[in-house]
């Protein structure tokens, strides 16, 4: 349980500093909800914003609640993290060639 803790706030962490440089939303000291709040704000395809929020609830169940995730859970928290930043990083790919 104690390695699950430090495996969802290692992936939460990465998405943190990569959604503050990608979108320029403070993230530090602030709650995932307040995050996914600004998000919401932004042009996000429903799919991928809804992957984050998906993976931000089961973090903080986690590191909070004292959750314990099932495995598949635990496969599936870096590939829905990579999908997130793939399907964001491509979108700002486009807006850089328009």
């Amino acid at each position: 349980s104690g390695k699950q803790k430090q495996y969802y706030t290692e992936i939460t962490d990465a998405l943190r500093l990569y959604i503050e440089r990608r979108f320029g939303i403070k993230t530090i000291e602030r709650t995932s909800n307040e995050i996914l709040t600004d998000l919401s704000m932004k042009e996000l395809r429903p799919e991928d914003f809804g992957q984050l929020k998906e993976l931000f609830s089961m973090a903080d169940l986690v590191k909070f609640a004292k959750y314990t995730a099932s495995e598949s859970e635990n496969e599936n928290a870096v590939p829905a993290a990579v999908r997130f930043v793939n399907g964001t990083c491509a979108d700002m790919e486009e807006k850089k060639d328009e």
